[in-house]
């Protein structure tokens, strides 16, 4: 008997992990030093010169290969398309996929004097060529989340993790000024992103 010609089986679709299942997964593979400095990275907007600036001043006994090994992790997302080697202080070249951030900032072991021992870095080497970031440790330590912000390209993708560190690790901070917070940002994405960004300050 001839076989009949029937189609093949439709393949199930794969779901896609969810954050936490990212995190878990590249938590249990990866190298211990490499595990705690992407949890450090999560209260930092992210380039190659933040990452190495945070990794030289708060974990010195890491080296390239545990950057690579982030970089590689498939935890993160290029948000600006310029080559990342070449890119300024200002410019954040990655963030970490939906729900990554906050789930790394939940595993950290002091959150606030995490998020503040980054703040003071980002804030001490950055703010004076990045005002975005002025004040950003200050505010951690006075539980203060920024408000009456204007959310512009440029400040975005600082204010975004500056939201998230206060949603996800200082409870005591006012949860009505960083619901506001949010707010704006979701605003700003929902109506900014018709226009292109700036390709240069």
């Amino acid at each position: 008997m001839t076989q009949p010609r029937v189609p093949a089986p439709r393949q199930e679709a794969c779901a896609e992990p969810t954050a936490e299942q990212r995190v878990v997964e590249f938590l249990e593979k990866a190298l211990g030093d490499t595990c705690e400095l992407t949890v450090l990275l999560a209260a930092a907007p992210l380039n190659r010169h933040i990452m190495q600036l945070i990794a030289y001043h708060l974990m010195p006994q890491t080296g390239p290969e545990h950057l690579a090994e982030i970089l590689s992790s498939g935890l993160l997302q290029v948000v600006d398309a310029n080559d990342p080697r070449s890119t300024p202080y200002h410019r954040i070249v990655f963030d970490f996929l939906p729900g990554v951030r906050m789930q790394l900032l939940s595993r950290q072991r002091d959150g606030r004097r995490d998020c503040y021992e980054v703040a003071q870095l980002i804030d001490r080497y950055l703010s004076p060529a990045v005002p975005e970031v002025e004040g950003l440790a200050v505010r951690i330590r006075q539980l203060t989340p920024p408000d009456s912000v204007d959310v512009t390209y440029e400040n975005l993708h600082f204010l975004e993790v500056e939201r998230d560190i206060f949603h996800a690790r200082i409870p005591h901070a006012r949860a009505d000024t960083v619901h506001r917070l949010g707010e704006r940002i979701d605003r700003f994405k929902r109506g900014g992103t018709r226009d292109q960004p700036p390709t240069s300050r």
